[in-house]
């Protein structure tokens, strides 16, 4: 296999071999509230696979990429759904790992815009945290010309951390470009053991995505430009700042972008970094343009957090081309 290195900060060009992005991570299945219910008291919910790093996988192949997740899930039939939801979707599951003796992690939650959404993990001890530096393929990782990754699998155990870690620099060694999202989970560790390896992780990476309030936990900084500035200091190329409805800045080491949210309805704002990530990887694979990037991670943010579901509103292709275009009439 040719391996054909980044320029740094970008990504390998295209290729006929391998895949454009390579994701992993813990996968999930999901129980979403659709009765517009407190979780407490809900009855109905559909069923969804979840995580971020799969929801990535998931909003990447809508858009047409060649996209690669795996992880470890178990043998068991929610294991089972994970796969065949994700192949589905047009995703790579040839490297998941399957664990006859954990089960699959379990997520459920409530839908709301105005009051906190409540969510119920169940994924202590599952398939999903047990991933380690063994299940790692090298030439996988090395076939693609992007990594993503999120903070939340570096802090689901330390051997998870481990294996993160390896791949980080498995990446690295053959100018595999990493894109990173923090993804800050204060339900699932210390901040003493997770900002540590987040700020490890974000020296390593290319472009770090974080929301506003993971650079104040990163850095100290309450500036937006101030804290991008410092993570870009040590070590990433680009740093991007997300903040809700007042929108996205991207920063280099020269200059900064600014980008203001698509006005949509919002249904439901779980997946809604996850969605942004997909477009601004789509978008920046292909073009050297930060601003292009932005809009459209911000278009397919506004058509995810339209459609209640962590993943369900993912836009495809067509319909990020026309909302560039403005089109919002009816297709007869």
């Amino acid at each position: 296999m040719t391996v054909v290195r980044a320029s740094p900060g970008r990504p390998a060009p295209a290729t006929q071999e391998g895949l454009d992005v390579v994701t992993f991570g813990e996968a999930m299945v999901g129980f979403v509230a659709d009765d517009g219910l407190d979780l407490a008291l809900s009855q109905r919910f559909a069923r969804q696979v979840v995580g971020a790093e799969a929801n990535v996988a998931t909003g990447l192949a809508r858009l047409g990429r060649r996209v690669g997740f795996f992880g470890r899930v178990g043998t068991d039939a929610l294991g089972d759904s994970i796969v065949r939801g994700l192949q589905a979707e047009g995703v790579d599951v040839s490297r998941v790992v399957r664990d006859a003796t954990r089960r699959t992690g379990v997520l459920l939650r409530d839908v709301w815009v105005e009051r906190p959404i409540q969510v119920a993990y169940y994924r202590s001890d599952s398939a999903g945290a047990a991933l380690g530096s063994g299940d790692i393929d090298g030439s996988y990782v090395r076939s693609a010309r992007l990594l993503h990754l999120t903070g939340i699998t570096a802090i689901l155990s330390d051997s998870a951390w481990e294996c993160t870690r390896a791949v980080v620099e498995a990446a690295r060694e053959s100018g595999v470009a990493v894109v990173f999202d923090p993804n800050l989970r204060r339900s699932l560790c210390t901040d003493e053991v997770a900002i540590p390896r987040l700020r490890d992780l974000a020296a390593l990476c290319n472009v770090v995505l974080a929301g506003l309030d993971e650079v104040v936990a990163l850095t100290g900084e309450r500036d937006t430009e101030a804290g991008a500035r410092a993570i870009l200091a040590s070590g990433p190329a680009l740093v991007v700042v997300k903040d809700g409805a007042r929108g996205s800045w991207a920063f280099d080491r020269d200059q900064y972008w600014h980008q203001p949210v698509f006005p949509v309805t919002a249904t439901d704002p779980v997946g809604a970094g996850d969605a942004f990530a997909a477009g601004f990887l789509h978008a920046w694979l292909d073009s050297p343009s930060v601003p292009g990037a932005l809009t459209t991670a911000a278009i397919t943010s506004a058509l995810c957090v339209a459609t209640r579901g962590d993943s369900a509103g993912l836009p495809f292709a067509d319909d990020v081309t026309a909302l560039e275009a403005g089109e919002t009439d009816v297709r007869r």
